[in-house]
């Protein structure tokens, strides 16, 4: 694979263009002190998935280039994200996969927030990786301080020196404080280092550590930028980070940024340093993959429309007749009775027609052919009921069985997550998702389900739990479900929350 170089308003940049010009879009960003060459191992498992990866220098490194002397050398966050977007432009990439860690975490993060419609979905290592500059005029923790000896160096003027005589010698010992397991051949590493002599390393590096300690001026033509970044922006795209357990510049991980992301989000581990990409290929690799079968519609089942389900929708499903709707393919229990048994258990497996993503997925009509005839073999249970054909025992006990089934993919989840097989995991959610949008009222047979749910998944797996949550919330008003929920619900704190505070939103809404 030869390089190659393509101009941007500010830049030539010097990448790699891996896999089919036809594939799918993404683009893997390296930080300091590393180069393209920590996405060796990544690239080819995501070209064997049909990816068209493109992995560039970033600005300062190997063979890119300024194409005026008079534009500021910035490492500034503004500048790297900046880099994302026009690199994309220059390419003709409308959208792509996002995948990033240290400066090229930030540079991902930093493009997502800013510009969301470019991007299908987003890895970051580690964590919302946008700097909050104001938080770099505190102190850090003094443990802290001592792995951030560098930065503190690049403050004085001998940092610089140090850097332009011995920047090889410097970045060594960074890569070996920042992965303590990683064993790296001295080849592999002088291969990276040669990204090191670019003549704007230095000026780069010097004034991206300066600028977040305040200690550098920015770019003016990037401070509206700035501002906004500055407002510490939510990312809303799509989102897996990553996290290293033996990275000391990132102690005890990055659970806690759950906060600045928006839409979907899971958080993942592995017991690695700082190069992720590097030390765990395979686990970066996955994550790219995962976000790119979310964004595209996962071929393995239709992720089920009440998983969307706002609250006001769950109360208008709620309030339609115990027979459900043609439109939703959902039905509803009575409300404030405790014998309501419209179980409308419809999840036996229906045929695999709905694992096709050629149609428009807001088209729902094989949605509602397969519920239509869901619903008529349950109202052949129910009628047979009504009618004397059979007693309520067989038809409860038929109930019962089709309730168990709904439990499976939930199960097979929670196994999935536990034995991390993501694209298992995608599978298990899709057919959960499916079965509840088929038999959705009936989240209170399986507090058992919950019980494992809370107990073997990271609080950062938000999606399984959020529907939970809400079809739990949904029926709470029914005394026998509190009855068969309660102990899952005083066991799990997180769970009785988010059950309670769904069940408010839906009473303040509606009253």
């Amino acid at each position: 694979m030869s390089l190659k170089t393509i101009k941007t308003r500010t830049l030539e940049v010097g990448y790699y263009d891996h896999g089919p010009s036809s594939g799918w879009p993404v683009l893997l960003y390296h930080g300091f002190p590393y180069d393209i060459h920590a996405y060796d191992e990544v690239v080819p498992k995501l070209i064997s998935s049909g990816a068209r990866v493109v992995v560039p220098y970033v600005r300062g490194y190997g063979p890119s280039r300024f194409l005026s002397d008079s534009t500021m050398r910035s490492g500034q966050q503004a500048a790297l994200g900046s880099d994302v977007i026009e690199l994309m432009d220059a390419l003709n990439i409308d959208k792509a996969v996002l995948g990033g860690f240290d400066w090229g975490g930030m540079s991902v993060c930093v493009a997502s927030a800013l510009w969301p419609e470019r991007v299908v979905g987003l890895v970051s290592y580690a964590g919302y990786d946008i700097a909050d500059l104001s938080s770099y005029q505190k102190p850090f923790a003094p443990s802290l301080e001592c792995v951030c000896w560098y930065q503190h160096l690049f403050q004085q003027e001998r940092g610089i020196a140090c850097l332009t005589e011995s920047r090889r010698d410097l970045c060594r010992i960074l890569w070996k404080q920042w992965s303590p397991s990683f064993s790296f051949t001295e080849d592999f590493y002088k291969r990276t280092a040669e990204a090191f002599d670019n003549p704007d390393f230095v000026n780069v590096v010097i004034h991206a550590y300066r600028f977040c300690f305040g200690n550098a001026k920015g770019d003016p033509a990037l401070q509206k930028l700035e501002d906004s970044l500055a407002a510490q922006p939510k990312i809303s795209v799509p989102t897996i980070t990553l996290d290293g357990r033996q990275d000391p510049l990132k102690p005890g991980g990055t659970a806690a940024h759950v906060e600045h992301f928006s839409g979907r989000y899971e958080r993942r581990e592995a017991d690695v340093g700082h190069a992720f990409p590097m030390e765990a290929p395979d686990e970066f690799a996955d994550a790219i993959l995962t976000i790119h079968n979310d964004g595209v519609n996962f071929t393995c089942g239709k992720p089920a429309k009440a998983a969307l389900l706002d609250p006001e929708s769950v109360l208008q499903s709620l309030q339609q007749p115990a027979c459900g709707s043609q439109e939703t393919g959902m039905s509803s229990p009575a409300q404030g009775t405790e014998d309501w048994i419209s179980k409308d258990e419809r999840d036996e497996e229906p045929d695999e027609e709905y694992n096709g993503y050629d149609e428009d997925p807001d088209d729902s009509s094989d949605d509602g052919d397969v519920a239509g005839d869901e619903q008529s073999k349950l109202a052949k249970v129910a009628e047979a009921v009504a009618f004397g054909h059979c007693s309520r025992t067989e038809g409860l006990k038929q109930f019962a069985d089709l309730r168990s089934d709904m439990t499976l993919p939930l199960r097979l989840y929670v196994m999935a997550d536990k034995y991390d097989v993501p694209a298992l995991r995608l599978l298990a959610r899709d057919r959960f998702y499916r079965a509840v949008e088929l038999v959705w009222e009936e989240a209170e047979c399986f507090p058992d389900v919950v019980d494992e749910l809370y107990q073997t998944t990271p609080p950062t797996d938000t999606a399984m739990r959020e529907i939970v949550c809400r079809l739990v919330a949904a029926v709470i008003h029914v005394p026998r479900v509190r009855d068969e929920m309660r102990s899952a619900m005083m066991k799990h704190g997180d769970f009785a929350v988010g059950v309670m505070e769904n069940s408010i939103h839906l009473h303040t809404l509606f009253a």
